[in-house]
């Protein structure tokens, strides 16, 4: 009866010491963001971003305060924002990001910064030696008439290169029954490794690519042009020239751009939340910034410095004030 009894107690008790830790954990945890003093960046994967996230927290160290940057794919950076593990995300692109920027923002789990100045566009994009090989380019129509131009050189099969970036290329491919397989190269510098080789030898190839960035003014291409953008297309199947699936458009051509916080952050730091939204990024401030990083063999913070030599009059209207 007692061995019977002391089960019947471990049992009862059992429950009440599991909410105790739940809650002791819970509130540690709010301690630590509370008296958390050091600003974390989000660090993406591509130079642009990269370059211009150190930029930026270079520029709140000089004023006094402690960075870090936090590497982090960009599946993985909105749970991290909107628990306060990391303060800050620069580059948030409409192309790749607006249906969990959206959710997270409506949600109000973390809060909107503003936009930045430039125009983006992230799309498939191809050599424009290749139109000589197949006159119907840049129109979509091309990916199946000339798909003999896009085979890769192991499958034998039309292929289209990207990154680990979180775009909908597979649902595209479905809704307009391109004969397309997605390869994910994994980093950027991967992408633009394929692209200069096929390059190097006027091979054809389509990829992800994007405006702005390093090749506006490197290499020669274009985006290929699918059926226009609508925000109906990525939600109501009989929009569209298939009215069974959705995601048969290409992206916005003239997308946003915008920075995102933590909840925490505009708590702790609400000076600099006014600063962040000042911050106002144009396409050839982005082009650059991913330009002196394809050029140059530095660390980041070398880079970020170069880009600052560049712009003094930008960054200190920005930044004038102190907090």
């Amino acid at each position: 009866m007692a061995i019977l009894f002391n089960h019947i107690k471990i049992r009862f008790f059992s429950p009440i010491l599991l909410v105790l830790m739940v809650l002791l954990s819970t509130f540690y945890s709010n301690s630590i963001l509370a008296q958390k003093k050091i600003i974390t960046f989000a660090e993406n994967d591509w130079a642009s971003q990269q370059v211009l996230t150190h930029v930026i927290g270079h520029l709140f160290n000089n004023y006094g305060y402690d960075v870090e940057y936090q590497k982090i794919a960009v599946i993985d950076q909105w749970g991290a924002l909107s628990q306060g593990i990391i303060d800050i995300q620069l580059s948030v692109w409409q192309g790749t990001m607006s249906s969990k920027a959206k959710t997270f923002l409506t949600n109000k789990r973390i809060i909107d910064a503003g936009n930045h100045l430039a125009n983006t566009r992230e799309e498939w994009w191809f050599p424009s030696y290749l139109k000589a090989k197949c006159p119907q380019l840049p129109d979509w129509h091309a990916l199946v008439n000339c798909r003999y131009l896009f085979l890769d050189n192991k499958t034998q099969r039309p292929t289209f290169y990207t990154g680990n970036w979180g775009n909908d290329d597979i649902l595209r491919i479905r809704a307009l029954k391109l004969p397309f397989e997605v390869k994910r190269l994994g980093d950027e510098d991967k992408l633009w490794q394929k692209l200069q080789s096929a390059y190097q030898q006027k091979q054809g190839i389509v990829l992800l690519n994007w405006r702005p960035n390093w090749t506006d003014s490197k290499l020669k291409g274009e985006f290929i042009e699918f059926p226009k953008f609508d925000d109906a297309c990525l939600s109501n199947n009989s929009w569209g020239i298939n009215p069974h699936l959705t995601h048969d458009c290409g992206s916005p051509t003239k997308a946003w751009i915008k920075k995102v916080v933590s909840h925490n952050f505009v708590k702790h730091h609400a000076c600099l939340f006014n600063k962040i939204k000042q911050i106002q990024f144009t396409n050839k401030m982005i082009a650059d910034a991913a330009a002196l990083k394809k050029q140059a063999q530095q660390t980041l913070d070398k880079i970020a410095k170069n880009w600052i030599k560049q712009y003094p009059v930008v960054w200190q209207k920005w930044l004038h004030l102190s907090c």
